[in-house]
């Protein structure tokens, strides 16, 4: 994992402006949910060009606003993965408003697992946002909301530049809060509470809830999460739309052939593990109980496929 580093004057000044709405909405969605929520923020960069070449220099930007994650999105206590295509659609309807405005970071929260800091998944996926050549800006600030407060919220902002091997923290005192609204906040407010009655609609609640109600298993899926970004890096966990249930997908290669893993959690406390060939036909399938010894038996599922013990790759 790429390291944080603290900003100052031998690095860079970044100053940050923020509307106060974008608190208040984000505790308002916060309010009603107990899962990871989150959303693209929006805003300009307070300078002549998008790209950075002067490390001594002063930056400015400026956080207008934000898009929700989506009708279709996939988040549990561990995760969260936006409704891009809709995330798109509402942002390209603003650029008719406003054609300045720029997507220049993103929120999420860890309210709902008691996790302090960006999780090694967060910083990767945060690094190779701010280095995608589509990506207009040199800078990406992602806000993590870490309590979930009465009346407020408790977070901290943190830059990614890009072709910089390290992030880090923005301080306090270069963090502006503006008093009032942003002129968008009444047309995404009302797209985010169609966002919010489409999920409950598309969603089987009762399954989604049934295996994250104990503390025990909400533990599980934090340790999971960790154990699956060091051995299969490109593992991404996934709620089933009409099921609810959490599924980890990951792909696997033997010379040419890869195959491709699910690992579910069941209703009854148990990980369903299926094994795909490229014709998405199950070769294998075994059911585990959620205990201390699923991560040595889901490696050995992973293994028992092998050809020859040398043909073993991760990351295809």
């Amino acid at each position: 994992m790429r390291g944080q580093q603290t900003l100052n004057a031998g690095t860079i000044d970044f100053r940050l402006t923020i509307h106060a709405d974008v608190f208040e909405r984000i505790h308002q969605n916060l309010s009603r949910s107990h899962v990871e929520e989150g959303g693209k923020l929006l805003g300009y960069l307070e300078q002549p060009a998008t790209r950075f070449t002067d490390r001594n220099s002063s930056v400015e930007m400026k956080i207008e606003t934000y898009i929700d994650s989506g009708p279709n999105l996939s988040h549990s206590e561990v995760h969260i993965l936006p409704d891009g295509d809709y995330q798109e659609k509402i942002f390209r309807v603003m650029e008719r408003w406003e054609p300045k405005i720029d997507h220049v970071g993103t929120w999420h929260s860890h309210h709902c697992n008691g996790l302090a800091t960006l999780s090694e998944g967060d910083i990767r996926g945060y690094f190779e946002s701010v280095n995608d050549p589509n990506y207009n800006l040199d800078f990406f600030v992602a806000y993590l909301v870490k309590k979930l407060n009465r009346n407020s919220i408790d977070g901290d902002f943190y830059l990614f530049i890009r072709g910089d091997a390290k992030f880090c923290r923005i301080a306090e005192s270069s963090v502006n809060v503006l008093r009032g609204r942003s002129k968008f906040s009444d047309f995404l407010k009302a797209a985010e509470v169609l966002s919010s009655e489409n999920q409950r609609i598309g969603y089987n609640r009762a399954s989604q809830q049934e295996m994250t109600q104990q503390p025990k298993n909400r533990a599980a899926l934090v340790e999971d999460k960790h154990w699956f970004l060091v051995n299969f890096p490109r593992a991404e966990l996934r709620r089933g739309r009409q099921t609810g249930q959490l599924s980890w997908k990951w792909p696997v290669q033997w010379g040419n052939q890869i195959y491709s893993f699910k690992c579910t959690y069941s209703d009854q406390n148990k990980l369903i593990l299926e094994a795909m060939d490229n014709t998405e036909t199950i070769v294998k399938k075994l059911t585990l109980e959620l205990n201390d010894e699923r991560h040595n038996q889901i490696m050995d599922f992973v293994k028992s496929l092998r050809s020859t013990p040398n043909d073993f790759e991760v990351n295809p």
